[in-house]
């Protein structure tokens, strides 16, 4: 990421509760600034832990500690000043190319002519990259609180769950039907979902029930089954033709409770639970399915592609990964 010749450091406000420590710097006005915060590393680069902001034509890079009895110390001094280190809090635009960053111990004082953001082995991130991994950060956490607020979450179903989930799936196929005559309603789901642990993941979204005593909310025992995936690994990925790590065969939420946000926060767990490469494939003439595809996938990126079936459907493949906001492929 290049910025300059005024720098916008408001960018930094992304790097909310990271670790910031001083690196290095040379005499040319050179700084290297390290940031480590794993949960948004772990959204750009797979094996990254930490960022380094290395700026060039620095003329101010003053550390101010909170403890008005200490010295503010100049980073670009020689020789190198001792090590410090701070938790990232807020980010105060300053003018002129300069603002302050303010940590938990003190705060630093910048003005540079460009900043460079790399992760990990040096990959260099755009400052476009840094901000939707955040976004997509704080939005899957919204998310996993509202499943724990509503009582929503997801778990592996049995072969005691069969009878449910094979309603719900004639449930889907009904509806897949209205958009692709190609569809049988009346087939049955394979028992292979339920044989093949290693493989293949029938999730169920369920929804425990709330009472209120007291004015305080008690989750009971009692859950209701609102939905599924079915979820295929690499083997069921490649043949369908995917290089994905995981397949998303087929994805239901009960009509009674749609437009509920139950479909996203599913989604949000599975990935959770799931990290890596997805193929999702949706077909373009069910109105439903491209709007809440589009919408909920829209942080990830994907890339699409045309697929056609052997029985001649027509679908759009999303590629993506699950937990980077920043495309695998080229």
């Amino acid at each position: 990421m290049t910025l300059g010749p005024l720098v916008d450091y408001e960018f930094l406000e992304a790097f909310h509760d990271g670790t910031m420590t001083f690196v290095s710097h040379d005499a040319s006005g050179g700084l290297v600034l390290r940031v480590d915060i794993e949960y948004l590393a772990a959204f750009l680069a797979p094996e990254a832990e930490t960022f380094e902001l290395r700026l060039t034509g620095c003329t101010r890079a003053w550390w101010e500690p909170a403890d008005q009895g200490a010295a503010s110390v100049d980073l670009l001094a020689s020789p190198c000043p001792s090590a410090w280190e701070c938790t990232l809090l807020s980010v105060e635009s300053l003018g002129s190319g300069a603002a302050r960053i303010h940590g938990d111990l003190g705060s630093l004082v910048l003005s540079c002519e460009r900043m460079d953001l790399v992760a990990g082995e040096g990959q260099k991130i755009t400052k476009g990259d840094l901000l939707g991994a955040s976004r997509m950060y704080w939005s899957r956490w919204e998310q996993r609180g509202k499943a724990a607020q509503r009582g929503l979450g997801i778990r592996m179903a049995t072969q005691g769950d069969s009878d449910a989930l094979g309603r719900l799936y004639r449930e889907h196929l009904a509806h897949l039907a209205r958009f692709n005559p190609l569809v049988n309603p009346s087939t049955e789901l394979q028992s292979d979902w339920f044989e093949k642990p290693d493989k293949l993941f029938p999730w169920l979204f369920v929804q425990r029930a709330t009472e209120e005593v007291a004015g305080e909310e008690d989750r009971l025992d009692e859950e209701q089954i609102v939905g599924f995936a079915l979820v295929g690994g690499q083997h069921l990925a490649r043949a369908m033709g995917s290089p994905a790590d995981y397949l998303c065969f087929e994805f239901y939420v009960a009509q009674s409770s749609r437009r509920l946000g139950v479909g996203r926060c599913a989604l949000g767990l599975l990935f959770d639970r799931y990290p890596g490469t997805w193929s999702i494939d949706v077909l373009p003439d069910n109105p439903e399915a491209v709007g809440f595809w589009g919408s909920v996938l829209a942080p990830y990126r994907p890339e699409l592609s045309p697929r056609v079936e052997d029985d001649g459907a027509r679908l759009t493949r999303h590629l993506l990964h699950s937990a980077l906001a920043v495309r695998p492929w080229p």
